[in-house]
């Protein structure tokens, strides 16, 4: 008899079990095509698309913000070498101001 009880026992158990699993995993699948449900399990489709969009717009910002650095640091240097030059022509003209005309 007590060999008996243990059996229905273990199998009642694992059946609990395997049923309980088996609902589980239905219950999740179907959460997501139900808005209300799947915000109390936090499977909402909508709201884990918006976090993707909030992500990808974070890191469009900071690849923005790392070329709008990289064209500026290419501006201060083309200003640089441009006021270079410029500096450059005007010690030519001066020094061509001060040779004596050719004869």
């Amino acid at each position: 008899m007590p060999v008996d009880l243990l059996n229905n026992f273990t199998f009642g158990l694992f059946l609990g079990i395997l049923c309980g699993l088996a609902i589980a995993i239905v219950f999740g699948r179907l959460a997501t095509s139900f808005r209300g449900l799947s915000k109390v399990i936090g499977r909402d489709p909508v709201l884990s698309e918006l976090r993707d969009t909030k992500k990808k717009l974070v890191q469009a910002e900071k690849d923005v913000a790392a070329m709008q650095k990289r064209l500026d640091d290419k501006d201060a240097a083309i200003r640089k070498a441009m006021s270079t030059m410029a500096e450059e022509a005007a010690k030519k003209a001066k020094a061509q101001q001060q040779l004596p005309p050719k004869k």
